[in-house]
């Protein structure tokens, strides 16, 4: 065997052996999803019948301050360390040293500029929620840099653990003392517990401990790596917060609190999916990034895994929103079902073209999805605010779905140029799931299932006779199309099996 066939043959095993990682990883992570989402699902459930509307809108208005300030001022330092091919000490004792520093100037801006916020959206009661929630600045800047390790070596069993151990914290203390408080300060006693039990847990899970470096230059590429990712992050903030900006400042608080569980519920069970692969791909694609074809294969399983899964799910929400609405949120939450509906779309479409991130990034060509996300910010804001005052939350919503739509097209055609993928290809992965999903929920709407019980029984019957058409349609359609997304399931399962036994 000459050198060239030995080269051939190791990267085609690390190919496969990486496979195999991300398939273990993305088991794990979709375990710890599951998980999250269910305390998160029983956590609301119960939150909607002790809490009203406006302490969902006090708490949304407050975490947007937070958030906007968070974003604004983050250098991207873990993305930044999981795309770059080694790590050392001084790197990460730089990178903590970095955070303590950035914790406590931003406790200190938004402890100061509480007021400000609260007088934006018309709500002086969440200035005392800004303050305290400054806390969390403090604490996160604590948590150990070293903890980038458990995602850039794909040790997401480890990673489970660190992420579980904060959601339990924040559902059993938000949901005790909503029992007894019955106020939005329940929703801030969790967040604040939640911060502290990761920070605990990041020295408990990864054996190391940082020290004070203020050396920064030394990691020259890493702060220029994240400065394009900070761009990125505030751009995000932009596309994925102004609405909300939008509805808190324009129609108040309570309206903000049946707009933000709208898109929670509308939207947890897609992009959920979606970012359990992006959390998997994205340091699995930054060791394929100098081998194209191999890059290309990977990203065309993660976005036929991708649409398999978004499409009858979003199609399900759309068509259950006001039976789901009725039943588990009660009455009172009937608002926000036409929210549901169109944020659901919203949901589909931020998941298609959030498999492309990855791709950028991995790549180290961040500069092409800022660019987009530039100009979707500008036309998100010409359209966001004159359809909010026409037509309320639903006109915000209208404005999110459409700008997503027409953004996922462009990222997902120049991610595809980019893999040298036509567009073809990439539209033919998305012809049976979206063929399966429009027969499935189309079949739920006209056979006669209205004569079933209401309530309970009949919504979960619709749901499953709903997903098992699916499964026989999506079957069918692979067979006729040979658009190979059965194989690529039976491949994943066997794996997960496979490890399972092990």
């Amino acid at each position: 065997m000459n050198s060239s066939e030995h080269d051939t043959v190791f990267q085609q095993a690390e190919s496969r052996g990486l496979g195999a990682r991300m398939v273990r990883g993305g088991a794990w992570v979709l375990a710890l999803r599951i998980a999250q989402r269910a305390l998160s699902f029983i956590r609301l459930l119960v939150l909607v019948h002790w809490l009203a509307p406006n302490d969902f809108g006090l708490m949304g208005a407050a975490m947007l301050a937070y958030s906007m300030l968070n974003s604004l001022t983050g250098v991207g330092l873990q993305s930044a360390m999981i795309q770059r091919k080694e790590i050392d000490r001084s790197l990460l004792d730089i990178a903590w040293t970095f955070q303590i520093v950035r914790g406590a100037i931003l406790a200190l801006v938004l402890f100061a500029c509480a007021p400000l916020a609260a007088r934006l959206v018309n709500a002086t009661e969440i200035t005392a929620i800004i303050r305290v929630l400054a806390l969390t600045f403090v604490i996160q800047a604590c948590t150990s840099s070293a903890i980038v390790y458990l995602r850039k070596e794909l040790a997401f069993d480890k990673h489970f653990f660190y992420q579980f151990g904060e959601t339990v914290a924040e559902f059993s203390v938000t949901l005790t003392t909503a029992f007894l408080l019955r106020s939005v300060w329940a929703l801030v006693l969790g967040r604040l517990v939640s911060c502290a039990v990761a920070c605990v847990l990041s020295y408990v899970i990864v054996p190391y401990r940082p020290r004070i470096n203020f050396a920064w230059r030394q990691a020259e590429g890493i702060w220029n790596f994240g400065l394009w990712v900070l761009g990125s992050a505030i751009l995000i903030f932009l596309l994925t917060q102004s609405d909300q900006l939008a509805v808190a400042g324009l129609l108040g608080t309570t309206m903000l609190g049946y707009y933000r569980i709208a898109f929670r519920v509308s939207n947890a069970p897609t992009t959920e999916f979606s970012q359990i692969l992006s959390h998997v791909t994205f340091p699995a694609f930054s060791k394929l990034q100098e081998s194209t074809s191999q890059f290309r294969q990977a990203y065309l399983r993660v976005f036929r895994l991708t649409a398999f899964a978004v499409f009858p799910l979003s199609s399900m929400i759309l068509v259950l929103a006001a039976e789901f609405t009725t039943l588990f949120l009660g009455n009172a939450w009937t608002p926000a079902i036409p929210l549901i509906q169109c944020l659901a779309v919203y949901g589909l479409m931020e998941s298609l073209g959030a498999t492309t991130r990855s791709v950028f990034m991995a790549s180290g060509r961040l500069g092409t999805m800022v660019k987009l996300q530039v100009l979707q910010v500008m036309v998100l804001a010409l359209s966001l605010v004159p359809l909010t005052v026409c037509c309320g939350a639903l006109g915000a919503a209208f404005a999110m779905t459409a700008s997503t739509t027409l953004f996922s097209i462009i990222l997902l055609t120049k991610a595809w140029g980019l893999l040298g993928i036509s567009i073809f290809h990439g539209l033919r992965e998305m012809v049976t799931p979206l063929l399966s999903a429009c027969l499935s929920t189309g079949a739920v709407l006209c056979l006669p299932l209205g004569t079933l019980e209401e309530g309970y029984v009949g919504f979960f019957t619709r749901a499953i006779v709903a997903g098992l058409l699916y499964l026989g349609a999506s079957y069918a359609f692979d067979r006729i199309l040979h658009t190979e997304s059965w194989r690529l399931i039976a491949e994943v399962w066997g794996s997960l099996v496979k490890k399972s036994i092990s």
